[in-house]
């Protein structure tokens, strides 16, 4: 399973795209669009990655990270899963931020861990 694999799927079917027409404005094959689609293959290279990101209208660098999380070091996987995640909505940032941190957002924006009584 690839979360970017995942999401570059569901946003190829959204726009009822085939295979070939994504591989043909990223400047690819459809095998290796099918390969990315399915984690069968190595994250796409940035420069692919802002290809996908402007055709679909996504981040940039949000795209970027999310490729690569899927072959960080085992020990960090889901941590820098969850992280990735953190950066795409606000609800999600307080979350990591209190489960890795032990911070709050106000805590996180001040620099420093508020005492408590």
């Amino acid at each position: 399973m690839s979360a970017f694999g995942d999401l570059m799927k569901r946003l190829r079917k959204e726009r009822f795209l085939t295979l070939e027409v994504v591989a043909k404005k990223i400047g690819s094959h459809k095998g290796y669009v099918s390969g990315i689609e399915n984690g069968k293959v190595n994250p796409p290279s940035v420069k692919i990655t802002r290809k996908f990101a402007k055709l679909f209208g996504q981040d940039e660098r949000l795209l970027v990270l999310m490729a690569w999380a899927d072959k960080a070091p085992s020990i960090v996987r889901e941590e820098f899963k969850e992280f990735v995640l953190a950066l795409s909505s606000e609800p999600a940032r307080e979350a990591f931020l209190w489960k890795y941190f032990g911070v709050s957002k106000r805590e996180a924006s001040h620099g420093k861990k508020e005492a408590t009584a």
